[in-house]
C-alpha cells in the first residue's frame, strides 16, 4: 500500500510540475468533484523542508465533505515523536484553524534529519472559511508559548482562490 501511495504521489508531483498547476481536479461521485491544490513549498533555518496541499470535495453548494490537508515535514534535530508532537495552525484574521487529528503516512530519513508526512482533516465550513477570508500564516510550535516557524499564506492563498471557481 505505501509503494503505491508513494507512486500516485511521484506521478501527481511529476504532472503538476509539467502543467505548472496550482489545483488539479478529477470528477467523483453525486456529481462533485475531488480537488487537488498542488504543494506549497516553505523552508527556513530550523525547517529545511515544509510543504502543504489539500484535498477537497465541491459540489454545487460548495465543500461538502472533510478537507485532507496533508503536511510534509522535517525539523532539524527533532524526533520523529517530537516532530509528531508539534502543533501546526492555519491562521486568518479572524480564526485559528489547529490541525489537531493526525493520521501518519510515512516517514522518510532525509540526511541527518527525518522527513515525516501526516495528514488532517478539516471541516467543509472551516475550508471555505479559508478561500473566502485567506490565510494570513502556518505556524509551527513546539508548545503554546515556543513558535518555532511562522510562514506567510499567501502561496497557499494563491491556490485556494482557484477553488472559489468550484464554488
Amino acid at each position: 500500500m505505501k509503494k503505491i501511495y508513494l507512486i500516485f504521489l511521484l506521478c501527481f508531483t511529476f504532472f503538476c510540475c509539467k502543467t505548472n498547476s496550482s489545483v488539479l481536479d478529477f470528477p467523483s461521485k453525486n456529481n462533485s468533484q475531488m480537488v487537488f491544490t498542488t504543494p506549497c513549498k516553505y523552508q527556513n533555518k530550523l525547517i529545511p523542508d515544509f510543504s502543504i496541499d489539500t484535498t477537497s470535495f465541491l459540489n454545487n453548494e460548495g465543500f461538502c465533505a472533510p478537507t485532507s490537508i496533508k503536511i510534509s515535514l522535517c525539523v532539524k534535530n527533532l524526533s520523529k515523536q517530537q516532530i509528531l508532537n508539534l502543533e501546526i495552525s492555519i491562521e486568518t484574521d479572524s480564526e485559528t484553524i489547529v490541525l489537531s487529528q493526525k493520521e501518519l503516512l510515512y516517514i522518510e530519513p532525509v540526511k541527518n534529519d527525518i522527513m515525516v508526512r501526516f495528514e488532517s482533516f478539516i471541516s467543509p465550513e472551516q475550508m471555505a472559511h479559508l478561500v473566502s477570508k485567506g490565510i494570513k500564516s502556518i505556524n509551527i510550535k513546539k508548545s503554546k508559548n515556543e513558535t518555532i516557524a511562522a510562514f506567510n499564506g499567501k502561496k497557499l492563498n494563491k491556490k485556494l482562490l482557484f477553488l472559489s471557481k468550484y464554488l
